[in-house]
């Protein structure tokens, strides 16, 4: 589904952001991406995206080099959850049928039509549809965001933070709706994130880097002690009670 080749970006020239990021993973599920805050994690999703062109190496989706196809065909395999370019003036369903653009020419199908109501139906927001998006709550209009890259219908979706401003009920509505739209689409989510338990209970895969180097690449046995330490120097335990694992820092800290 994706392999990332000896990926290496910039943003200014002679600095590089991101060194040598290698992983590959073929099936559905969640990556998750964990660092520091400017430890690379959105340099990596902006390559992924092709909105950052490598100074070397490559992303392949599908066996298909994302930097060499039109963003037309590019958005047909990787999608972006992005709550702040929702417009205010559009509708819910205006808003989340700008995803079916790389599949139609002048006017939506009933066929894409069909695709946004299926979507917001299965999130439990068709009663939305009509609402002006700048009437949603903000984990309405997260859900709104969930709800148009789905309905592009790529394999990959990716996810920035994306629950940095949610309080405790929109983050378990949203991490719910993360794991339920996994199963039933059968696509890859890649999430770059800090917060090390919501990481543990979403990921199947999880990347550590560090100042733009990779730490560890693998499954659950990787997210452990010794490379939260490596990723974040501080030193943590781990304690899983009733099959529910939580991470407490030694300095006392959650």
């Amino acid at each position: 589904m994706i392999d990332v080749k000896n990926l290496t970006s910039y943003y200014t020239k002679g600095i590089d952001v991101i060194e040598d990021i290698n992983f590959k993973i073929d099936d559905s599920g969640v990556l998750v991406i964990l660092g520091k805050n400017g430890s690379g994690k959105s340099t990596i999703l902006k390559s992924i995206l092709g909105l950052l062109s490598p100074k070397c190496g490559e992303v392949l989706v599908d066996g298909i080099n994302i930097h060499k196809i039109s963003p037309k065909e590019r958005a047909k395999k990787v999608s972006y959850v992005s709550q702040s370019s929702i417009l205010p003036h559009l509708s819910v369903f205006e808003t989340v049928m700008i995803s079916r653009l790389p599949y139609y020419n002048l006017y939506p199908s009933e066929n894409d039509k069909n695709i946004v109501l299926n979507i917001l139906k299965e999130l439990n927001i068709l009663n939305l549809k009509d609402k002006k998006a700048s009437e949603l709550s903000g984990g309405e209009a997260q859900i709104v965001s969930i709800a148009r890259a789905l309905s592009q219908e790529a394999n990959i979706v990716i996810f920035d933070e994306p629950t940095s401003n949610l309080d405790i009920g929109n983050l378990r509505l949203l991490v719910n709706l993360i794991k339920k739209s996994i199963k039933n689409k059968k696509f890859l989510s890649i999430i770059a994130m800090h917060d090390l338990d919501v990481a543990y209970e979403l990921g199947d895969y999880f990347l550590f880097i560090k100042e733009g180097k990779v730490i560890s690449f693998g499954d659950k046995n990787t997210f452990n002690e010794d490379n939260i330490y490596k990723t974040f120097g501080e030193e943590c335990l781990i304690k899983e009670i009733d099959g529910i694992r939580f991470i407490k820092f030694k300095d006392g800290d959650d």
